[in-house]
């Protein structure tokens, strides 16, 4: 089965408190977000780099949604709670069983958590657990869909893919004010 992705329209690099970020996007909304550390910001080095982080202004070219995003992702990177949930994300790419995860995903709020398997249930696909596992481990838009808030069943950090793996989780987890029981 083939899904039809959308097609990138802009992309650009910008720095926060923890480093270079990279974003890309549609005309849908949001489709890659890249966190600091991370091995392909490498091959993002001709992407324009804005300054939106250090009370720049909104780039030209820049969508209001990019800029959105961008502002929430320097402030959480920046230790300070910020709500993503409302930023347009591009999943269209994705089966539509990732994508009724990482939308399940979205409504877990700022400083609650849930396991892989409560994920599974709030995405409609009880007893699937590993496979939401996967599809967070494989999250194209991190903080976006915040796959940061899903831990394992015993209440354990789990995984995490992003860049700093369990440091970066547990960081985000605390900002947050979320209290996972390791």
């Amino acid at each position: 089965m083939t899904i039809e992705s959308s097609v990138m329209l802009g992309r650009c690099r910008f720095e926060t408190e923890l480093g270079t970020c990279g974003m890309a996007w549609s005309s849908v909304g949001i489709l890659r977000v890249i966190l600091p550390g991370d091995d392909r910001l490498n091959d993002l080095r001709g992407w324009p780099l804005i300054s939106l982080c250090s009370g720049g202004h909104s780039a030209v070219g820049i969508p209001l949604v990019a800029t959105q995003a961008i502002a929430g992702i320097c402030s959480l990177l920046a230790g300070r709670p910020a709500d993503l949930a409302a930023i347009t994300i591009d999943l269209s790419g994705k089966t539509s069983f990732s994508q009724r995860v990482s939308m399940a995903a979205r409504t877990i709020p700022a400083g609650r958590t849930t396991t892989y398997a409560g994920l599974a249930v709030l995405a409609g696909s009880p007893g699937s657990a590993r496979a939401v596992g996967q599809v967070m481990a494989r999250n194209p838009v991190p903080l976006l869909v915040p796959c940061h808030r899903v831990l394992g069943s015993n209440g354990a950090l789990g995984g995490f893919s992003a860049a700093g793996g369990l440091d970066t989780k547990r960081r985000l987890l605390a900002i947050e004010a979320a209290a996972p029981k390791r």
